[in-house]
């Protein structure tokens, strides 16, 4: 008889989580940083391979700091904590950054402090 009980309390038991509603994703009134955050991801996934340095500094700038022509960090032009990482490929005929250097590689973006340009 023992046994049957152990029994009938795993099967309701399990039958009980069963019906537990699961939980939500999400506040369903997220606040107003989301918006600037889902901006900010759907800007920065637009920047991809080939993307011109003057593309890119559309919507973002540089992010200042210890930095090469060829390696840079940027934060996002409206909100200077969002970051990113991209390496370029530098104009062969320009001597300089130029606007027509191409992205290489872009990392994801990151919440970042320091000094903005």
């Amino acid at each position: 008889m023992g046994y049957r009980l152990f029994v009938l309390v795993i099967v309701f038991g399990a039958l009980g989580s069963l019906s537990t509603p699961a939980p939500t994703q999400g506040p369903s009134n997220p606040p107003a940083c989301c918006d600037l955050v889902e901006a900010a991801l759907r800007d920065s996934q637009n920047i991809k391979v080939g993307t011109t340095r003057r593309e890119l500094e559309e919507l973002f700038q540089p992010g200042g700091g210890l930095q090469t022509s060829d390696k840079m960090n940027y934060s996002y032009r409206k909100c200077p904590y969002i970051r990113i990482d991209v390496e370029f490929e530098l104009d062969p005929a320009a001597d300089r950054p130029s606007p027509n250097d191409k992205v290489k590689s872009v990392s994801t973006p990151y919440i970042g402090v320091g000094i903005s340009g």
